[in-house]
């Protein structure tokens, strides 16, 4: 959802998401976000490597690796702050 109407552009956009995952393709992943910030939102990415679909955090980058992510979009987020 790319709609400033329903979403405020403050809002931070968090994608995560595999290529290994075979219900999304990464590929449709990846231009949702790059839309979404061309119409001004704050867009923050992780791929996560050997992950299928809902199982990002069982990826490579583990739980810690999931959790540390969700962490930094939610601070960005609360703070308003945006990423360096």
């Amino acid at each position: 959802m790319n709609d400033s109407r329903v979403l405020p552009l403050s809002c931070v956009k968090g994608y995560v998401y595999s290529k290994e995952d075979l219900a999304i393709a990464w590929q449709d992943v990846e231009n949702h976000a790059e839309d979404a910030q061309k119409k001004g939102y704050q867009v923050e990415k992780m791929l996560v490597h050997g992950a299928e679909h809902v199982q990002q955090f069982r990826g490579k980058q583990g739980e810690e690796g999931y959790w540390g992510f969700v962490e930094k979009v939610w601070g960005l987020a609360v703070t308003g702050k945006t990423a360096t």
